[in-house]
């Protein structure tokens, strides 16, 4: 259990301890005492919510509010890499950060708030909604974001989330609890969230700062005014293990984009199976498109049939915005569907997703070769597989009969979309 006093202490000394930086630095602001348990009764009493133990313990022991904050402009040329490191290229000349939490009785405030917030999230993206509705606000991160505890179903020690006030599907959760995401936060130097967030593991959206050495060493030596040239950012997919057991299908398309993997026609297929795991919920309008879409990948569609089926959609529908980006075939597409969807389903998605990338756009770290001479029996069969056709158990016996056991193996499981990469092999596509 966190020592919450002693974490408030060492806060404090960090940024004070600071040293001048070149450029515009200034620190300011201060530590709010803690309250005593009464006085925390009294706001349960006002709160919307339970208060849960944790939070509890932080404002009896710790601090009922701070707003110390550092702030630096105008970074020198020299240490720009390194800001740029620790932000993810979403800054190059500024930093800023401190213990900064909301005052015990601005929580309580706020929390009468949110249920209207969350009512015109809810259409869209319920998962925002159901987020917003259950938690409190604790760190204030700026255009309306906080970071809050999700208090719906544990009132002991709650996960910690990240609420986007946008409702577009970017509120999630950010820790397992209060303690892990206070101690992250520590080693972070309290930097400020929008910078937090680039030292989350991009599978399963939770703070992992031990993944992110290199930006880490980035992040701290900046703040000791210290250069440090020649740090690379950790790759989105290391190695082969990497790719094979990744959750997250943004992750793997940026990185085939990253490398100039990322085919055109597979990511259309791409977009058009992820949208038929969605099917049912789709309008007529919505099923149409994709299968255009499907058949514009094959050059079986016109630019001209596509750019119809694309404004026949209607918005009206939440669904059928997914629709647009297999449409376009874009890579954003599994991000369009999570967010119109609430746990577990989008996770269920996304996992997926991350499957059907493995299916269709194969394994980079093993180049297969090419084969010209697979026997007509496999060709033929490969051709009825791909136009729809049960004869997956057939070219499964074919292609071992052929000796080709390695490639025989894939066609072990059941559902091949258009695209799948065995499939193409054998087709030459």
């Amino acid at each position: 259990m966190l020592d919450y006093q002693a974490w408030v202490r060492r806060a404090v000394d960090y940024v004070k301890a600071i040293p001048p930086l070149p450029g515009d630095f200034e620190v300011s602001g201060g530590v709010q005492p803690p309250i005593d348990a009464l006085t925390v009764d009294r706001l349960a009493e006002r709160c919307r919510l339970a208060i849960p133990d944790s939070l509890r313990r932080l404002w009896t022991s710790g601090t009922s509010g701070s707003d110390l904050r550092y702030h630096w402009e105008s970074i020198p040329t020299k240490l720009k890499h390194q800001v740029r490191l620790a932000s993810g290229d979403r800054f190059a000349d500024r930093v800023w950060g401190g213990p900064e939490l909301l005052p015990a009785d601005e929580v309580v405030d706020l929390s009468h708030h949110f249920p209207s917030w969350a009512e015109g999230m809810r259409p869209q993206n319920p998962k925002d909604a159901r987020l917003w509705d259950h938690s409190l606000p604790l760190v204030p991160v700026g255009d309306g974001d906080y970071i809050g505890l999700y208090v719906r179903d544990d009132l002991v020690d709650p996960p910690v989330v990240y609420l986007c006030h946008e409702g577009s599907g970017g509120s999630d959760i950010l820790a397992a609890k209060l303690d892990t995401f206070l101690e992250s936060w520590e080693n972070l130097c309290y930097v400020g969230i929008d910078f937090v967030v680039n030292f989350c593991d991009p599978d399963t959206g939770w703070l992992a700062v031990d993944k992110y050495p290199a930006e880490l060493e980035a992040l701290q030596t900046l703040l000791r005014g210290q250069v440090r040239s020649g740090l690379m950012s950790t790759p989105l997919v290391a190695s082969e293990q990497d790719w094979l057991t990744a959750r997250n299908p943004n992750r793997m398309l940026n990185w085939l984009e990253e490398h100039g993997l990322l085919d055109e026609r597979k990511l259309r297929l791409y977009c058009v199976a992820c949208c038929r795991r969605v099917q049912n919920r789709l309008t007529d309008a919505g099923r149409r498109a994709i299968d255009v879409s499907l058949r514009y990948a094959d050059g079986l569609a016109t630019a001209e049939e596509l750019a119809a089926a694309r404004l026949a959609l209607s918005n009206s529908f939440v669904i059928d915005s997914v629709v647009y980006a297999a449409v376009d075939g874009r890579s954003w597409i599994s991000s369009d569907i999570s967010e119109s969807l609430d746990d577990p389903d989008d996770e269920r998605e996304m996992m997926a997703h991350a499957d059907l990338v493995r299916h269709i756009l194969g394994n980079p770290f093993r180049q297969t070769m090419k084969k010209t001479n697979y026997s007509g029996v496999v060709r033929r069969l490969a051709e009825r597989l791909y136009d729809g056709e049960a004869v997956r158990e057939d070219l499964y016996a074919a292609l071992a009969n052929d000796g080709q056991r390695e490639l025989a193996g894939h066609f072990c499981a059941d559902d091949h979309p258009k695209g799948c990469w065995a499939l193409d092999e054998i087709l030459g596509k």
